[in-house]
């Protein structure tokens, strides 16, 4: 099975170490708990078909990590990993536990930025991945369940500063149309018309 994780993250929150045991070696971990984990959010796309995971809002959050390792350059290896649970409407009345958790383990063989300022997407590589997400009604068991585990083909990361410059605002759509427009009718010639 192939998919795809798209994991959002702010690199001001959770706690930040670098390890350097020397040798061209080091990890840089930076981790969280609750409101001061680093992961966002986990876009997961599935066979055309996309599930989002918060982790900001939840009722018993166990935190989250993102780690980046040099075992040897110019390899490097990601792992980001969060889990926590909601609770949701329940549609037979009351409220629902939204448990979820995900990680993604990708070993690259490019240069990874060791603190993560810029957009991550590798041009190859091999990974794995688990995620697990179960959400059970009052009185009627999981109604929604999926425990994945298996290879990831892409991993991509980005700040949350740069995730509204992936896809335009109404407000820029508004103006590129009407930009588009104006262009177009500048642009336009008359027929000219037989006398």
């Amino acid at each position: 099975m192939n998919y795809t994780a798209t994991y959002t993250f702010d690199p001001t929150v959770g706690t930040t170490s670098i390890y350097s045991p020397g040798g061209g070696v080091f990890d840089y971990i930076r981790s969280g708990y609750g409101a001061a984990s680093p992961i966002l959010s986990l876009s997961l796309t599935i066979n055309g078909r996309t599930d989002v995971m918060d982790f900001q809002d939840d009722i018993y959050p166990y935190g989250s990590i993102e780690r980046v390792n040099y075992p040897a350059s110019p390899s490097g290896g990601l792992y980001m990993g969060a889990q926590g649970a909601q609770y949701v409407p329940s549609p037979v009345g009351g409220e629902a536990t939204d448990y979820h958790t995900a990680s993604s383990n990708f070993s690259s063989p490019t240069l990874i930025a060791f603190d993560m300022a810029e957009p991550w997407s590798p041009a190859s590589g091999t990974g794995l991945s688990g995620f697990l997400r179960q959400v059970q009604n009052a009185g009627r068991g999981y109604d929604q369940a999926y425990d994945i585990k298996g290879s990831v083909t892409s991993v991509r990361v980005f700040n949350d500063a740069d995730v509204g410059t992936v896809v335009p605002e109404p407000g820029t759509w508004a103006l590129m149309i009407l930009g588009f427009g104006a262009a177009g009718s500048a642009l336009r010639r008359r027929r000219v018309l037989a006398a």
